[in-house]
């Protein structure tokens, strides 16, 4: 997948999702974020990449909102791992959202025509593309530019759930990115490393 391109990420039920790709509920078995306090978030692949998946760990909001508006190295969790089902018991704190199944779209391009002739960097749940920043504050932009040059890859982009047409379960309690967008680039070489930015 290159970068002018991303698949939309959509919730629906359990069932029909992508079968090692989740949202809240129990995390994939036997992966755990390594340090006490995060709980489970939601499971990805890196990319196109069948056998490698990505599982995010959150602290409390009121933790990551002390943290937003900036590019971010530490805070959350992320494990790399192969293809997994959830885990039959909690291994991490419960998430207040229900949990769901994801649906990844067809690849498209990573542009929204905002009205005739006019494009702008697709918003809302993405999977690869480039990021489509709120505002432009505390230099996020030319940050991001700066991560690039540095090795990290633009994966995922978090905005409201947006659910799948054939979903039947509706959602319930607190999205754990709130009402706020959240991003995410990744650097697997030498060995994972992550930034993230929440911007409320």
């Amino acid at each position: 997948m290159n970068n002018d391109v991303c698949r939309p990420l959509l919730l629906t039920d359990e069932v029909l999702g992508l079968p090692s790709c989740h949202v809240c509920g129990n995390g994939p078995a036997g992966v755990v974020p390594g340090r006490e306090g995060l709980r489970y978030a939601l499971t990805v692949p890196l990319w196109d990449d069948q056998t490698r998946y990505l599982s995010l760990f959150l602290p409390k909001e009121e933790d990551m909102r002390a943290m937003s508006g900036r590019w971010q190295s530490g805070g959350i969790a992320a494990v790399l791992h192969g293809a997994l089902s959830r885990s039959a018991t909690p291994t991490t704190p419960i998430c207040e959202h229900t949990a769901h199944g994801i649906v990844l779209e067809e690849h498209g391009p990573d542009v929204d025509e905002v009205e005739p002739g006019v494009f702008e960097k697709r918003h809302g749940s993405k999977l690869g593309g480039r990021p489509a920043f709120n505002r432009l504050t505390n230099n996020v932009d030319r940050e991001f530019e700066r991560l690039e040059s540095e090795g990290f890859r633009f994966l995922l982009q978090l905005d409201w759930p947006t659910l799948a047409e054939d979903a039947t379960q509706v959602p319930k309690g607190w999205w754990p990115f709130g009402d706020s967008t959240f991003f995410l680039a990744v650097r697997t070489e030498p060995a994972l490393e992550i930034r993230w930015l929440w911007q409320l």
